[in-house]
């Protein structure tokens, strides 16, 4: 998450997250986004003593201003690329996803039930996958798999990456140019979103 206008979100997200003892790491970019997310953090314990992180990939604290409000969605999937390369099961969602309860429980069991690498949503007005939610499973297979669709997405910025992820997990017949080439055969299925 990037900008002021989101800024002041930071601390109800943080604070629920804790509620829900979930463990995440806010993708707080930019100064309003990283100063709120940093204080909202500390309030619940930090991750020393609480599960909530803050991180920036963008800051320099050399160079103050060097990323002031700019932000990426490509940082939000390097911080997938480096759990899943870990062997931490990952869960990315977007900030305006809501959970009432801690999802990993049922997200492992829907997964084991259907041998699922990655779980997602279902775009709501459309027929293909969202990157609302995505959980993808921790192993060698995923981390290769991430690593390729994580470079694909950064020489490719022009393409969206939910279709990418729609093409490259083959879940609709979307097609991304130049689609990268070795990338290991991953089972992608789509998650009930009406549950």
């Amino acid at each position: 998450v990037w900008g002021e206008k989101w800024a002041p979100m930071i601390p109800r997200f943080v604070a629920w997250m804790n509620k829900l003892k979930l463990p995440a790491v806010v993708v707080a970019m930019g100064k309003a986004c990283r100063t709120a997310c940093e204080a909202a953090a500390a309030a619940v314990g930090g991750w020393g003593h609480g599960s909530i992180a803050c991180w920036d990939p963008l800051h320099n604290p050399k160079k103050e201003e060097s990323n002031s409000e700019h932000g990426s969605i490509l940082q939000r999937h390097a911080m997938v690329h480096l759990l899943l390369h870990l062997g931490v099961d990952a869960i990315a969602f977007d900030f305006d996803t809501f959970m009432f309860v801690d999802p990993r429980r049922r997200l492992e069991e829907i997964a084991e039930q259907h041998g699922a690498d990655v779980l997602m949503t279902r775009h709501l007005d459309a027929d293909c996958l969202n990157m609302g939610l995505i959980y993808i499973r921790a192993s060698a297979k995923t981390a290769e798999w991430y690593s390729h669709y994580l470079s694909w997405l950064h020489l490719h910025p022009y393409e969206r990456e939910q279709r990418a992820a729609n093409s490259l997990l083959r879940f609709t017949n979307q097609a991304v140019s130049f689609p990268p080439r070795g990338m290991p055969e991953v089972k992608a299925v789509a998650l009930d979103d009406t549950n």
